[in-house]
């Protein structure tokens, strides 16, 4: 009897072992070593290879795409209630890859994983209450399962959350908790939550105090980091010298910047309006701050 014992908990760590081959493997983009280890483990029921398999399959890595067989795979991992397959299947179902688009099924699985715990599946279900897509539109569940998916790091689901705060979308109104989620997610980085952060500092809502220089501050990080309405905004400070000193020509380059990254229609009139206040001199410098920036990829603006 012990030896038996001793025979499966072996048995036992040779599988685990080669599961997290596997998957070393997978990440490695090794996928003719992932491919060989995660085959037999996933004719022997294994739910973690017969995922990785599906993935393969969707993705094209190491096998040709086939989407047939990665919803095969999914749905065997399924079968064990893998929460990875739950929603890489719900994302299938729910833009017809390799099935009939179904958004019912769609939801049925986000659904499944969302309840394991699953962040991307709850930021889904989110999105699909916040529009309406194959379920009733319901703000308040929205927010219910955005808050579950920011809880656990989820970047757009922390800033979904700070917009429904801040519009009052299926909770009142609330800045200072908007500001908390806004400002989560710009701590880490997140340009659109920085510009956002910058802007409730400029309108002076849910923080302590109307401070124009922590605006210019949160604006010049999005800004940095090619956020075209941020650098709109920043050469707009610029020019009335809200927190940072006036400068026309700071204002013509990052207007400038802007305009080539997607705000033409917004910077281009003010570009023409300010060149009236310039010298040729300073148009010029201008122009020469605004390539030397995105030539050094923000590092020199």
């Amino acid at each position: 009897m012990l030896t038996l014992a001793m025979t499966l908990a072996l048995a036992g760590c040779i599988f685990k072992t080669d599961i997290e081959k596997g998957i070393t493997a997978y990440e490695n983009k090794e996928y003719a070593t992932a491919l060989k280890l995660f085959r037999p483990l996933a004719d022997d029921g294994d739910p973690e290879a017969q995922y990785y398999l599906g993935n393969m399959y969707r993705n094209g890595e190491g096998v040709p795409t086939n989407k047939a067989r990665a919803v095969v795979f999914y749905s065997l991992a399924i079968d064990q209630s893998n929460a990875e397959a739950q929603h890489n299947l719900g994302q299938m179902y729910q833009y017809g890859e390799g099935v009939i688009a179904d958004v019912d099924k769609a939801v049925e699985l986000f659904r499944l994983a969302a309840d394991q715990g699953h962040a991307e599946a709850q930021y889904n279900l989110g999105v699909m209450y916040d529009i309406g897509w194959g379920v009733k539109k319901d703000k308040k569940e929205a927010l219910r399962w955005y808050r579950k998916a920011a809880d656990q790091g989820h970047a757009q689901a922390q800033f979904n959350l700070g917009v429904m705060y801040q519009n009052g979308e299926g909770v009142i109104a609330n800045d200072k908790e908007a500001v908390k989620w806004y400002r989560k997610l710009a701590d880490q980085g997140n340009t659109n939550a920085q510009a956002a952060l910058g802007q409730m500092y400029a309108d002076g809502k849910g923080v302590i105090e109307d401070d124009k220089e922590v605006m210019a501050w949160w604006l010049r990080k999005a800004a940095e980091q090619g956020h075209a309405k941020a650098q709109f905004r920043l050469g707009w400070i610029y020019y009335i010298g809200e927190g940072v000193k006036k400068d026309n020509k700071k204002t013509h380059m990052w207007w400038n910047i802007a305009s080539t990254n997607g705000e033409k229609e917004n910077a281009d009139d003010n570009i023409k309006s300010i060149t009236q206040r310039m010298t040729p001199a300073d148009i010029s410098e201008a122009e020469d701050m605004a390539r030397q920036c995105l030539a050094s990829n923000y590092q020199d603006c």
